[in-house]
Formats: C-alpha cells, sequence, structure tokens
C-alpha cells in the first residue's frame, strides 16, 4: 500500500509546475513552455511554478489528436496543480530566492 501512494504521489508530482521549473534544467523550461505556444516573456525563479502553470493556461487550448486533457470531476487538472505549485513555492522560497539574485529572470524570448 506504501508503494502504491508513493507511485501516486509520484506520479502526481510529475505534472507539477515547481518540480517542472525548479528542478528541471532551462533550456528544457524555455522548450517546454515555448512549445506551449504561451506569450509570457520570461519567468521568474520566486514562485516559478505558480508562474509556469499560469504561463501554461495563458496558452492555446490543446487540441491534439483524442488528448482531452486530466480532468477530475470536470475541472482541469491544472487548477489543482496551481495550488499544489504555490504550496511548494513557498516551501522552496529560500532556494529560489537566492536563485532568483544570483541568475535573475529566466527570459523565454
Amino acid at each position: 500500500m506504501r508503494f502504491l501512494s508513493l507511485c501516486c504521489l509520484l506520479f502526481g508530482l510529475s505534472g507539477c509546475g515547481t518540480i517542472n521549473s525548479v528542478f528541471v534544467p532551462d533550456p528544457v523550461v524555455v522548450s517546454t513552455l515555448k512549445w506551449s505556444q504561451t506569450n509570457c516573456a520570461a519567468l521568474p525563479r520566486v514562485f516559478s511554478g505558480f508562474v509556469y502553470d499560469l504561463c501554461v493556461l495563458n496558452g492555446p487550448p490543446r487540441a491534439e489528436a483524442g488528448v482531452r486533457g486530466l480532468h477530475v470531476n470536470d475541472t482541469p487538472f491544472i487548477l489543482f496543480d496551481i495550488m499544489a505549485s504555490a504550496v511548494f513555492d513557498v516551501v522552496l522560497l529560500p532556494y529560489t530566492a537566492y536563485y532568483q539574485v544570483a541568475h535573475g529572470n529566466l527570459e523565454l524570448h
């Protein structure tokens, strides 16, 4: 049972904006946001997961062949991810604040 819970947790975190913006290399983050066709010009390091999710929401809706997207009771998964990312961003605030001062925003264009 613990293994199944751990797998579900890791699967849930794999789409988390904080994980994708803090622990993934910068070129991958830039290419992912460009693929999502967002209108964001830069991604701040502080609260980057929350802003990452907002940038993804700012892009056009995805209409790939047969892919409807993840929904829970007709609520898009990204709305749950925004809340989780905000919590994880607060936990990682000391690290991301240092990284923001040292490297500045992540330029997307």
